[in-house]
């Protein structure tokens, strides 16, 4: 198989037509460029790792390369692995250890739990919604992400940070009640 039909095929699984890779262009260099130097294991993991993300377009070349590399570079490549991380969690953890999940994401991530309505709130969304859900927590994170990297706080709140985060310091069935 050539380096076009390879990125045809690719471009077929996400749902493209793969015409944009007919013939050796600029963007078949970008595409190999991006997977210079990694194992088709690693590539192929990579790959099915956008398409488990419900994701509907082939990723950018940025975004695999991202991905092969282990940084991401943009909020929104953030926010889809935090959200993949969050969702991971309701599955273990429950919604009765609000404590092990704070424990477990970083201050952005447990920030889009809070706003969404605590981890009981998270825990309570079926898998008949979990698409809609999963864009809405994106969506949300990259905003986090964003806010954070300009050096805001990932803490939004009314009346202030830190008399809003005073709930923290009570015992954990009211930080599992209130997120």
């Amino acid at each position: 198989m050539n380096v076009c039909e390879k990125w045809m095929q690719v471009d077929i699984i996400f749902g493209g037509d793969g015409k944009r890779f007919e013939k050796e262009s600029l963007l078949t260099e970008v595409y190999e460029e991006a997977v210079a130097g990694h194992s088709p294991d690693k590539i192929k993991a990579v790959l099915k790792s956008f398409l488990e993300e419900d994701e509907k377009k082939m990723p950018t070349a940025k975004q695999i390369r991202s991905a092969l590399n282990g940084t991401p570079t943009e909020s929104r490549d953030r926010a889809s692995e935090s959200v993949s991380r969050i969702w991971g969690l309701i599955g273990s953890l429950g919604s009765y250890d609000a404590t092990g999940a704070k424990q477990r994401l970083n201050d952005e991530e447990w920030e889009a739990v809070r706003l969404y309505g605590g981890w009981q709130a998270v825990c309570d969304v079926t898998y008949a919604k979990e698409t809609q859900w999963k864009a809405q927590m994106r969506d949300l994170l990259n905003s986090i992400y964003k806010r954070t990297a300009h050096g805001h706080d990932a803490k939004l709140g009314i009346g202030g940070n830190k008399a809003h985060y005073e709930l923290e310091k009570v015992d954990s069935k009211e930080v599992a009640f209130y997120g």
